[in-house]
């Protein structure tokens, strides 16, 4: 599992992604990311953006909108409801719109 972090930004374009009637979409790729953020699964399959370091990740939304992210290590060793560790942290850096 990976805890999933959301910068100011991502926070806004989550609101307003979410007042255009994108809430479901967001929401599922959050919970996928949070399980597994390399899993390939239908109708959002993730691509590596080239050229960038950190790797940033993203996940269409729709044909203009992308679920922009990067995966950084559990430093701080946050842990789940269980006390279980998270493997690292998916930090979601755009949501509507491109990056950068």
């Amino acid at each position: 599992m990976y805890k999933a972090y959301f910068t100011k930004l991502a926070q806004k374009d989550a609101k307003a992604a979410k007042q255009n009637g994108y809430k479901n979409r967001i929401d599922e790729i959050t919970e996928t990311v949070e399980r597994d953020p390399f899993e390939p699964t239908p109708g959002h399959r993730f691509e590596g953006l080239k050229g960038y370091d950190p790797q940033i990740y993203t996940r269409r939304i729709n044909r203009h909108h992308r679920f922009v992210y990067t995966i950084e290590p559990n430093t701080e060793n946050e842990r789940d409801e269980n006390g279980a560790p998270y493997e690292g942290v998916v930090v979601v850096h755009r949501i509507w719109g491109h990056f950068p």
